[in-house]
């Protein structure tokens, strides 16, 4: 969310771009099936074609003169972290993340969420983690995020998180490359975002 980075980037000199990933926001269409009802085949699709059409917004702050290509960097924010760590071991482009209360390992984080939507897709018989890690095995973030040496990432999650497990959290931050670093606030899922985003601020600052 933007508006979360407004006050931290404030005359800083940074350019911002967020987009609408698939089945989210603006990109909702009428007749479209209602996130809840689609199938984990679809939800794998949707994983897929967020981490292209993430590529593709890094492909337009390239041609903007007043962007400095070589100084971008990523916070990723729930399943924009999730995502965000696919995206980052496809695009080298982007020298540095912040992740906040994004986790690892899809047959967790869908068995065991307290998100609702997690609850309707366990309500509507998405199967069980086995299957769940089966088809979402190319998407999965502890496997991708290796690839994304040697950048610097910094991670943030809330200790009482129960929308994105912290085990799930634990398990991205465990299967990232060095250079790392975690740092775990009191509370549940994005805690304190004002504080998160001038941690990730400061982080990106020092990275890039």
């Amino acid at each position: 969310d933007i508006g979360l980075l407004s006050l931290p980037l404030r005359g800083k000199g940074w350019a911002t771009l967020a987009i609408d990933l698939p089945a989210h926001g603006e990109r909702v269409k009428p007749g479209d099936k209602p996130l809840p009802e689609r199938s984990l085949a679809e939800i794998h699709k949707i994983a897929a074609s967020a981490v292209v059409d993430l590529r593709r917004a890094t492909d337009f702050l390239a041609t903007r003169p007043e962007i400095d290509s070589k100084r971008l960097g990523v916070i990723g924010i729930s399943l924009g972290a999730i995502l965000g760590a696919d995206f980052l071991s496809q695009e080298p482009r982007i020298k540095a993340a912040a992740l906040w209360s994004g986790g690892a390992d899809w047959g967790t984080l869908l068995t065991k969420s307290d998100h609702d939507l997690a609850k309707q897709w366990r309500k509507n018989g998405m199967g069980d983690s086995a299957e769940i890690e089966k088809v979402m095995a190319d998407v999965e973030p502890a496997t991708l995020l290796p690839k994304a040496a040697p950048r610097p990432l910094l991670f943030l999650w809330g200790d009482t998180d129960t929308i994105v497990p912290t085990s799930c959290c634990q398990k991205l931050f465990d299967a990232a490359p060095s250079p790392k670093e975690k740092q775990i606030i009191p509370g549940g899922h994005v805690p304190d975002p004002l504080g998160m985003a001038g941690k990730s601020v400061i982080f990106l600052e020092k990275s890039l």
